[in-house]
């Protein structure tokens, strides 16, 4: 296996563990924004 092999099977690693990352921050602070009983706000309001 190259090192250009090595380089791509990395940074797709660390692609998707940003991905996953994001998905769970998002999720999370929105399952927080539900269950707390309030009205969600446009960051516009």
């Amino acid at each position: 296996m190259g090192l250009q092999d090595k380089l791509m099977i990395g940074s797709l690693i660390f692609l998707g563990l940003s991905a996953l990352y994001y998905v769970w921050i998002w999720s999370r602070g929105f399952l927080l924004d539900r269950s707390s009983g309030e009205k969600v706000k446009q960051p516009w309001e």
